[in-house]
């Protein structure tokens, strides 16, 4: 986190309107885990301000897969289970497709219409990290 307060991400959410809000944390901030509890009231802020500006909220972070149903419970739509990247692609692409059913992607947790946290089957650990594409803005000279 590199803002000094949560709050400082609402006014790029009225200024940009976006349709997801991603609370992405790579597993491995030293910063993240010597300051959990600020951290994850960071998170839980973010998902809240996102969420009442009608954005899906999606949170992958290796506290929110241990406590999937805290941040459900704080805002977040869905909490990406383990890794994030392919669960996170398929995700995006079902709900932009007004596909509802989420229960067949891999490696997620929600609350389901019925009320109740969702878990589904944990995604396989992804071997060929070549097979992903480069990240926007990089480029191999």
């Amino acid at each position: 986190m590199f803002v000094a307060d949560p709050a400082e991400v609402e006014p790029v959410l009225d200024e940009t309107h976006p349709d997801f809000f991603v609370v992405y944390d790579d597993g491995f901030n030293y910063l993240t885990k010597m300051c959990l509890t600020n951290m994850r009231e960071a998170a839980f802020n973010m998902c809240k301000m996102a969420k009442a500006r009608g954005c899906t909220v999606i949170v992958s972070s290796s506290d929110s897969t241990d406590r999937y149903e805290e941040y459900l419970k704080e805002g977040a739509d869905y909490v990406i289970i383990g890794e994030a990247e392919q669960t996170l692609l398929e995700l995006v692409n079902h709900i932009k497709s007004g596909e509802t059913d989420m229960a067949f992607i891999p490696g997620l947790a929600y609350t389901g219409h019925d009320g109740n946290v969702h878990k589904t089957a944990a995604r396989p650990v992804l071997k060929d990290l070549d097979s992903l594409p480069l990240p926007a803005g990089i480029w191999l000279i």
